[in-house]
């Protein structure tokens, strides 16, 4: 991560200095203007620009992802994927971003261009990072619009990119999203399983068997519309991800695939019971008892602890 210093330093060395003030002017139009600027800077920029980290914190200085206006808003979002198209991003520049631009997937005028610029940064670096990111913010938020939003954008990216996330946190996402009082938040969290399902298959119910029955049975009914059907074909993410260790400030895509997503072992994600204290010394006694009587008693006694804790 750059300093503010290094950042402006850099700025200078790139961008005009009247680009540099324009973005940050109280004039709505002169933002405007400067926004259009570099727009136009940025086709003009070698593609081994080492420079991404500069222009991803000259769009979110003050008032960047806040601005009042739609318009420069809008383009300063369109800025964001046209970086990572043409030069890359890092996760460190990423972190800059990422949850603004969440924010605005809400905004009906802005979510177009905040949906294309997180799958854009998803190709940059990788989509598991930026799921976990994007959920973990939206449930922070108030806002219901929000959430239902971000978990749609999740729903789609996983039907483009591949199931390229980790499974268990994503899980526990879908469950704060059924389980939400807010019902187009809980619809969207149940497309989504709905999703997972393809992935996972029907262990995936397993997960939501403590849940009251009419919840399980609306997620049941989205498990249905998919029975038969194969995962779509990733039509996304060819890049290598990119990690703190980057170039300082640059982003730049390997040519090499990025590898497969690791087939989903489902065992690995349950949740497990330690026995133990529950194989006490009197259980081992009446196992081992004379009387056969005493004996059976022990063995339905571990049959017991057997059906109640199935994953040991």
């Amino acid at each position: 991560e750059l300093s503010p210093e290094e950042v402006e330093e850099q700025a200078s060395e790139i961008l005009p200095s009247e680009v540099i003030t324009g973005l940050t002017d109280s004039n709505w139009k002169t933002r405007l203007s400067s926004i259009e600027s570099f727009l136009q800077l940025l086709s003009s920029f070698d593609s081994k620009c080492n420079h991404t980290q500069v222009l991803v914190r000259m769009l979110a200085k003050k008032p960047g992802f806040k601005d009042t206006n739609v318009q420069v808003l809008k383009l300063r979002i369109d800025a964001i994927k046209i970086v990572c198209e043409n030069f890359g991003m890092t996760v460190t520049s990423s972190d800059f971003v990422i949850n603004e631009i969440t924010e605005k997937l809400s905004d009906l005028k802005i979510s177009s261009s905040a949906t294309a610029a997180l799958t854009a940064i998803a190709e940059a670096i990788r989509l598991e990072y930026v799921v976990s990111k994007v959920l973990s913010f939206a449930f922070e938020q108030k806002s219901p619009k929000v959430q239902q939003e971000a978990l749609n954008w999740v729903n789609q990216a996983i039907r483009e990119f591949g199931f390229q996330v980790n499974s268990k946190l994503l899980i526990d996402d879908a469950k704060k999203g059924v389980n939400t009082t807010n019902p187009a938040v809980r619809q969207a969290a149940i497309n989504l399983l709905g999703t997972m399902h393809l992935y996972m298959g029907p262990t995936l119910a397993m997960f939501f068997d403590n849940e009251k029955t009419a919840l399980k049975q609306q997620i049941q009914t989205e498990f249905e519309k998919n029975a038969g059907q194969k995962p779509p074909t990733p039509t996304r993410g060819g890049a290598n991800g990119k990690t703190d260790n980057d170039v300082v400030g640059g982003g730049g895509n390997d040519d090499d695939d990025q590898p497969p997503s690791p087939s989903i072992n489902i065992s690995d994600l349950l949740p497990r019971v330690d026995i133990s204290p529950l194989i006490t010394e009197s259980l081992i006694a009446e196992l081992s008892d004379k009387n056969w009587k005493t004996r059976n008693e022990g063995l339905i006694k571990v049959q017991g602890i057997l059906n109640e804790h199935k994953f040991i």
